[in-house]
């Protein structure tokens, strides 16, 4: 019946107009973390002119989920649960490959010559794979860079910087790069880093940012949020770090802040997060017992994120050095769209850093630095006029540069001038 079903769905595909886009995601609808709610909206938007088929896994957690099944215009074709968070390392990895391979021959079943496929950097397996199943094919390739290999992984401290792996793994990333009809890289510094890893690509190399979710996040009053009432943080001055707490963000330059500004009461650091480093952190922090520094558990549900920003004066974002290019954080934009001030620990030639600095909405500090991210944190506390105003502004950029409807018409226009092109030879 599956495969009956799937059949259906791709000669529907096959037969009106010709105009075919396969979506390949590892997470994707009913996921709601960043990359699952970001391709099914792509996808989403791409089936108003397109015949959109999207080919994932299951939700690594809550009940199994029809392997075929139609939303807002996009099919879906599901591969099963294939979790692997639990285990060892190395078991992790091959999980990866498994994954990879499952979905790269399923796409192959699937592909004519002349569809479009689109796809993502992880798992870090998959963009090669599909990248040879396009050239079987003879279809073409969009690339959505979200994390830049092998230089996340070393900048993770998983894998060192000149190695054997780590020259194997970047020779066959450029391969992909020169593979791709379009890539897509979400920040100016992705693609600097990029063409510095493949100058002849340049040209088809685009730059389009993530999105400020600014229907459902708005811009509310401390006084007014739930979430700091219930953490008691009314009456303080809230630094927020609020999403991802893993390797490459430095956890421990906040707490060496904390401690820099523990005589100043006033300033609480609360820290709302998830990811591999926040058990640990939340440990550091309630044995350390210090008074300005609290973490919490980051909420499940997306709804709960204009709530959660709003306890914040002022959100914090950190990475560690070498991190420039290599990774876009998406949170920027809806702590933008709460009209937040932000404070970026990243580096002068990083996108977080370009808009910080282009729109007058914060502070730069560089990676390690916790005197100057001290610093900056007392300078904001010291003048809430000129906090007011970037708060401000921060919103009238998330409405006019980035929210969904701009961004996602990027997105469609690209993918129509790519369609418009003459096919591969």
């Amino acid at each position: 019946m599956l495969d009956q079903k799937v059949q259906r769905m791709n000669v529907e595909l096959t037969t009106r107009n010709g105009r075919r886009i396969f979506v390949l995601s590892e997470i994707f609808h009913p996921e709601t973390t960043s990359t699952g709610y970001y391709l099914t909206s792509i996808a989403e938007r791409l089936s108003q002119s397109f015949k959109v088929q999207a080919i994932c896994a299951d939700p690594a957690e809550g009940p199994t989920l029809p392997r075929a099944e139609t939303y807002r215009r996009v099919q879906i074709e599901r591969l099963g649960r294939m979790s692997m968070t639990d285990m060892a390392v190395h078991r992790r990895a091959l999980g990866a490959f498994s994954r990879a391979l499952r979905m790269f021959f399923r796409l192959l079943r699937r592909l004519h010559a002349g569809d479009i496929v689109l796809t993502v950097t992880n798992p870090p397996l998959l963009p090669p794979l599909v990248a040879l199943g396009c050239l079987l094919k003879r279809t073409r390739l969009v690339l959505l860079v979200h994390d830049i290999y092998p230089d996340a992984a070393v900048a993770a401290g998983v894998l060192n910087r000149g190695s054997v792996g780590a020259r194997i793994w970047g020779g066959l990333q450029r391969w992909v790069y020169r593979r791709a009809d379009r890539i897509i890289c979400l920040g100016r510094d992705a693609r600097a880093l990029i063409v510095r890893k493949e100058p002849r690509i340049a040209g088809k190399l685009a730059v389009i940012p993530n999105w400020a979710e600014t229907d459902t996040v708005q811009v509310s009053a401390k006084k007014d949020s739930s979430f700091a009432l219930s953490q008691r943080v009314r009456q303080r001055f809230v630094v927020l770090y609020a999403g991802n707490l893993g390797r490459t963000h430095d956890p421990d330059l906040i707490i060496d802040a904390a401690r820099l500004l523990e005589r100043q009461y006033e300033i609480l650091f609360l820290i709302v997060a998830t990811g591999s480093q926040f058990s640990c952190f939340a440990a550091a922090v309630e044995c350390g017992a210090r008074p300005n520094l609290v973490a919490v558990p980051l909420p499940g549900s997306r709804d709960q994120q204009s709530d959660t920003l709003a306890a914040g004066d002022v959100v914090l974002i950190t990475f560690k050095s070498g991190m420039g290019g290599v990774s876009v954080p998406s949170r920027m934009y809806n702590a933008m769209a709460a009209g937040k001030p932000l404070i970026g620990v990243t580096e002068s030639d990083s996108e977080l850093a370009f808009v910080i600095r282009e729109e007058a909405i914060g502070w730069v500090v560089q990676p390690g630095d916790a005197a100057a991210l001290a610093r900056a944190i007392s300078e904001a506390r010291a003048d809430p006029d000129r906090l007011k105003q970037m708060g401000l502004r921060a919103r009238v950029v998330a409405e006019t540069k980035y929210s969904r409807q701009v961004v996602l018409a990027q997105y469609a226009s690209l993918v129509e001038s790519l369609a418009n092109e003459s096919s591969p030879s």
